[in-house]
């Protein structure tokens, strides 16, 4: 048995206890691992559709329109305050509920909103989405653009 300088027996942890200990450490490593990769799995096995839509807007000192049947344009808006909208109809084909996920990438992220991030689509169901812009004050004139991204997957809960 040993002991330390002041008599104490010193305890230590047997090659035997080290071992058991490593396994028990991997196994909870591989555990939460997996735990993890499996969900981002079932995560991108779950996208059914991607689309894009290309958003812009114009901040200048006069009003303007820009109507385009393929993209997301504003127009022009002034740096007062003001914002312009435009709206789509998302319509479900997939014969099954869908889930719906909107992200906005680009500069023009700052300046947009809609009016659901993320939804479910129930089959056959038809709804309308907004996407507006405003321009705070004193925001520098210029063109400000991006891609709104759809992501189109099944329902984890119908």
């Amino acid at each position: 048995m040993k002991k330390n300088r002041e008599n104490h027996e010193v305890v230590g942890i047997k090659p035997m206890d080290k071992k058991i200990l490593i396994i028990a450490i991997l196994i909870i490593i591989i555990f939460a691992l997996s735990i993890y990769l499996y969900s981002n799995l079932i995560d991108y096995l779950s996208i059914i559709e991607k689309k894009q839509i290309y958003a812009k807007v114009i901040i200048g000192e006069n009003y303007g329109f820009d109507i385009n049947g393929s993209a997301l344009t504003f127009g022009m808006i002034t740096p007062e305050g003001d914002t312009a909208s435009r709206e789509i109809i998302l319509e479900n084909i997939y014969g099954r509920n869908v889930r719906i996920e909107f992200y906005v990438e680009g500069n023009i992220k700052k300046f947009m909103s809609i009016s659901e991030n993320e939804l479910i689509l129930r089959k056959d169901e038809k709804r309308k989405i907004s996407f507006i812009v405003s321009a705070p004050e004193n925001t520098p004139y210029g063109t400000y653009d991006g891609n709104v991204k759809i992501l189109i997957r099944n329902p984890i809960v119908n």
